[in-house]
């Protein structure tokens, strides 16, 4: 019988502080009627990056006393390994890059409330137990710890009916795709008799019955549908563009990152960690939504006027890999790495991205048009510079970190046998081409329209991370095993 140890409180420690920091926030908020936004922005700067620093230490020292890599901590509902602290790592860098982008641009959206970072936070504990789970039940239990907080964040802009908007028709199908997941966990547990992934594989490697496979086809079609719909992949993408658009600039950066990289995670744990002998069965299906990711996203990206837009339908093309990544994880031992990194770097880029859009504005306002962006380089061509730096990486243009991503996942399909599946991707990748030069050609060749003034806008902390950021995806692009390697 197992019982409860100090190793379960120690390998839980990330989890713990943040979740002591939220309290704190709470406790200041409700303390303070009027607290102050510096206080609340910094508490949550301090617990974002007291997460990392502590996942970085149980990395560095194994606090199980040799059992590192178990799967008994919490009753064998948490898993402990070098990959998941590296995971919470990035993906709390990440969200604090956004925190800093967003701090003095909150205003304007009316969301410069504690309710904002503690959703935030709150979202991103639901991440670092996705990305600790070992059983059913735990990554449930992160994903809508995850997924809550992100319904209230695109509806806290009370003035906003394209928020209102987009926050209901994210509820209403992300409870349903909550659902649809929920159902087939159900089912995968009444064919195996168990929570845990290891005792679900174990079982389908030791041999099914006709009837048991059959209710396992239909469990991974449910869990499958579920996983795309959290990374935005077609034809489960609608609400993608339309959060992207109608939520707040800061809220729309952080549902198209780090969350990306937990939905991933979440995605080999249940088809790769659970389901891996029955691969044969539900490839088909991973390689069918790729492709029309690649399809819907590209195309229709291609006829978008609005940037944030043009990103929503970006991020539906990058699901697409994303999904090959999940796809190839079954057939090669290097492919998981490959995937990660494509989450992680992918989660860097989209950051990067938003950040431009919160420090820029015209005529006072937010920039909605690619076309706003007409003559930006002539005043600010630095910044200009960085934007293009973005763009080409989303691109997949070398030496940009974007081009190295695609590179091993692609790279990793066609060792895996998908070699048709990695020409259209490839010829998908070209088409999208297109919509990243536009915003460059914009802003490089395109002159200013009169009466249109574009200001830069950003606090001096967001300016330099922001230059680190797109630095990152340089030097990453150069030298990628600085991050590859550790995967």
């Amino acid at each position: 019988m197992m019982e409860f140890k100090l190793t379960d409180i120690l390998v839980a420690l990330p989890e713990i502080f943040l979740m002591s920091m939220i309290v704190i926030i709470l406790l200041y908020e409700s303390l303070n009627k009027n607290a102050k936004q510096s206080m609340l922005y910094t508490l949550s700067l301090i617990a974002l990056f007291g997460t990392a620093i502590l996942a970085l230490y149980q990395y560095n020292v194994d606090l199980t006393g040799g059992i590192m890599g178990a799967d008994a901590f919490w009753f064998g509902e948490i898993t402990y390994n070098p990959i998941s602290l590296l995971l919470k790592v990035a993906m709390t860098i990440v969200v604090a890059f956004g925190l800093i982008y967003s701090y003095g641009r909150l205003a304007d959206n009316d969301i410069a409330n504690a309710e904002y970072y503690v959703l935030i936070l709150l979202s991103t504990l639901g991440m670092l137990v996705l990305v600790s789970a070992a059983s059913l039940l735990t990554v449930y239990v992160g994903l809508e710890l995850m997924s809550l907080p992100m319904y209230g964040l695109v509806a806290l802009n009370r003035r906003s009916q394209k928020g209102s908007e987009a926050a209901m028709k994210y509820f209403v199908v992300g409870a349903m795709s909550s659902g649809i997941l929920l159902f087939g966990m159900a089912l995968l547990y009444g064919a195996t008799s168990s929570l845990q992934f290891i005792d679900i594989n174990n079982v389908i490697a030791d041999g099914m019955t006709d009837s048991q496979a059959r209710l396992m086809l239909f469990s991974a079609v449910f869990l499958i549908v579920g996983v795309v719909f959290k990374l935005g992949g077609a034809p489960f993408h609608n609400w993608v563009p339309d959060v992207y658009e109608g939520a707040p600039a800061a809220v729309a950066m952080y549902i198209g990152a780090a969350p990306k990289i937990a939905s991933f995670i979440m995605g080999a744990f249940l088809l790769i960690g659970a389901l891996e002998a029955f691969a044969p069965s539900w490839q088909p299906f991973i390689i069918a939504i790729s492709i029309i990711s690649f399809v819907i996203g590209n195309l229709v990206a291609l006829k978008q006027d609005n940037l944030r837009r043009m990103l929503g339908y970006s991020a539906v093309s990058h699901a697409g890999f994303i999904l090959l990544g999940l796809l190839i994880t079954a057939e090669s031992d290097n492919a998981l790495s490959a995937g990660i990194f494509y989450a992680i770097t992918y989660a860097l880029t989209t950051t990067a991205a938003f950040g431009f859009i919160l420090s820029v504005k015209i005529n006072g306002k937010e920039i909605q048009a690619i076309d706003d962006l007409k003559g930006f380089a002539k005043g600010h061509a630095w910044y200009a510079i960085l934007l293009a730096c973005v763009m080409l990486s989303m691109g997949g243009i070398p030496f940009f970190v974007g081009f190295y991503a695609k590179f091993v996942v692609l790279r990793a399909a066609f060792e895996a046998g998908h070699l048709y599946t990695v020409i259209f991707a490839l010829l998908m990748s070209v088409i999208g081409l297109y919509y990243y030069l536009r915003v460059i050609k914009v802003m490089f060749f395109d002159e200013e329209v009169a009466g249109r003034e574009l200001t830069l806008e950003a606090t001096g902390t967001s300016q330099v991370f922001f230059n680190i950021n797109v630095m990152l995806l340089i030097l990453l692009g150069l030298f990628p095993s600085l991050l590859y390697s550790f995967f």
